[in-house]
């Protein structure tokens, strides 16, 4: 495990559906809480920014590769800025990353820190024995979630 060298705010992963599966506000490396509303705000924008492109995407092609799978950054803000990624069965996440504090994100990291959570949704969706009504709240993913981000 390592520490992660940005500052996260949030991260967002929406359902084929548009049913919120799971939503998280980080604490900042710095110990100051983040403002929950505008951490939900933030999320609304960079998914429907994550909507539009998947739009453009499949108007411009009908084939997909798993490069398409991450989007870069969707949406921008003064102090921050949410990177988006869509899985092949239409899932979305958005991870949110506040600009104060942290150095600027390496483009391939950042598809390593979305590959390895797709890995993890894909555990969560495929497990049997989770009851978990549509949501993310097994302790298997609150563990991955933890390690990634921590």
């Amino acid at each position: 495990r390592r520490a992660m060298p940005l500052d996260v705010e949030f991260i967002a992963v929406v359902s084929a559906t548009n049913a919120p599966m799971y939503f998280k506000v980080f604490t900042r490396a710095n110990g100051m809480d983040i403002d929950s509303e505008r951490a939900m705000a933030r999320a609304h924008a960079a998914l429907d920014a994550v909507d539009a492109r998947m739009r453009d995407a499949a108007l411009q092609s009908s084939s997909s590769s798993r490069d398409e799978s991450y989007l870069g950054e969707v949406f921008r803000a003064h102090d921050g800025a949410a990177y988006g990624y869509a899985t092949g069965t239409r899932a979305r996440f958005v991870l949110g990353v506040s600009d104060e504090g942290s150095r600027a994100m390496d483009e391939r990291e950042m598809r390593r820190i979305f590959d390895a959570l797709a890995e993890a949704y894909a555990e969560a969706v495929c497990d049997v024995f989770s009851e978990r009504c549509g949501r993310l709240e097994g302790e298997r993913w609150r563990r991955r979630i933890d390690a990634l981000f921590s």
